[in-house]
């Protein structure tokens, strides 16, 4: 999932790859993560996004278009709800 993290499988992808419903899949990664596959990828995302504004200095619309949003207002919402402030 992290080499494409902008675009990552479905759960129902994921769990045809590991040979298992998504059910027994989400709980299986629940238990070993402690957080949803969702929760998982958009927590991934914002880390990534995050590192991309502070080392490499992007902008916050380049960074919601490299974590995979199309809508630079979206990935502000998420931001602020993983890290508890707004990017930028």
């Amino acid at each position: 999932m992290l080499s494409n993290i902008a675009n990552p499988p479905s759960l129902i992808e994921l769990s045809g790859m590991a040979g298992m419903n998504h059910k027994k899949l989400n709980r299986g990664f629940r238990s070993k993560f402690g957080k949803t596959t969702y929760a998982w990828v958009v927590e991934h995302r914002m880390e990534m996004a995050r590192a991309a504004m502070h080392l490499r200095g992007i902008t916050v619309a380049e960074a919601a278009y490299l974590a995979g949003y199309s809508h630079p207002s979206n990935f502000t919402t998420a931001f602020k709800k993983c890290f508890g402030y707004p990017p930028g």
